[in-house]
């Protein structure tokens, strides 16, 4: 992409990968393992993108081949689309995304898609002899419900893909401007992640925007994280049940205690701290570190520590 202010790199659109058959390189020397020069190969592959040489997936081992003819067939296909800069605005919709192909400057990411079904394989295996076991696709492949695929049909030609989830900037429903405001005070990241049945989980980051400090599933559980900020790495884990993780990190950085600590407390705390002292003597023994790491927030504690000697 380039503008007036604006140098892109290109970023992927769709990738397609193929099986190639019957293919063999012009060399043709005795007693050597004859090889394909890139421009050759290149040239081979270029001449099968003409439509006449395609095999059904489901064909894997396809039969009635012209002998010394080249073939090809398609095992995976991939898209990916992305946001608009505006977030949507612009089309009156916060969750609109660019069509294949196109992009802008910002690139946000948007939906990545697999293909899983096209309608030859849909029409060709999903049958029980005669009886066809999926006649109308569309009745069941694209519903979101709780017995259906959620799969979309993304050209109307009978092929079904695997959409990804959508990561937003904002932690509630995307809307414009609010999800374009919070992504560029918080240096574009990604708050919000909903996957393609509509459920969101969501990260909370530190004043800093540095490291996570919240993540809420989509049932609402919330795991609580406190950092230490001179290894950059997380010291106390407190699940929504109120039970911990902890890790004790020695002079290197090195992890030189870990222990699960479980609680009676139904609501955990951001504030709760390792030990009573908040951390770890630099070596611990294996008895030493049971007794540093209980607390009166503990009612049993399974400890796996680790000594250190230098």
């Amino acid at each position: 992409m380039i503008s007036d202010d604006v140098n892109r790199n290109p970023l992927p659109s769709q990738a397609t990968s193929y099986e190639l058959l019957q293919i063999s390189p012009a060399a043709d020397q005795a007693s050597i393992t004859n090889l394909f020069d890139f421009p050759e190969l290149q040239a081979k592959v270029q001449s099968l993108s003409d439509g006449a040489h395609d095999i059904p997936f489901e064909e894997f081992d396809p039969t009635g081949l012209t002998a010394g003819q080249a073939y090809r067939r398609r095992i995976g296909c991939s898209r990916t689309y992305y946001r608009p800069d505006d977030m949507g605005a612009s089309a009156g919709d916060a969750r609109a995304l660019l069509a294949l192909g196109v992009l802008e400057s910002l690139a946000p990411p948007g939906k990545a898609c697999k293909l899983a079904f096209d309608a030859t394989l849909i029409a060709g295996v999903y049958r029980r002899g005669a009886e066809v076991l999926l006649p109308n696709p569309a009745s069941v492949l694209p519903s979101i419900g709780v017995d259906r695929g959620g799969y979309v049909d993304l050209d109307s030609d009978g092929n079904w893909w695997i959409p990804s989830g959508i990561a937003y900037y904002i932690d509630s429903p995307p809307a414009f401007p609010q999800e374009l405001n919070q992504a560029m005070q918080h240096f574009f990241l990604s708050r919000r992640f909903e996957d393609p049945f509509g459920d969101a989980a969501v990260v909370d980051y530190d004043s800093n925007d540095f490291l996570p400090v919240e993540t809420t599933d989509v049932l609402g559980n919330a795991v609580l994280v406190s950092n230490d900020y001179r290894v950059l790495a997380p010291v106390l884990l407190t699940d929504a049940n109120g039970n911990q993780a902890a890790a004790s990190f020695d002079t290197l950085g090195l992890v030189a205690g870990t222990a699960v600590i479980v609680s009676n407390s139904p609501a955990p705390s951001k504030t709760a701290s390792f030990g009573p002292d908040s951390k770890l003597p630099l070596f611990l023994g294996p008895r030493n570190i049971d007794r540093e790491l209980a607390s009166d927030r503990g009612t049993g504690l399974a400890a796996s520590p680790t000594s250190i000697a230098l």
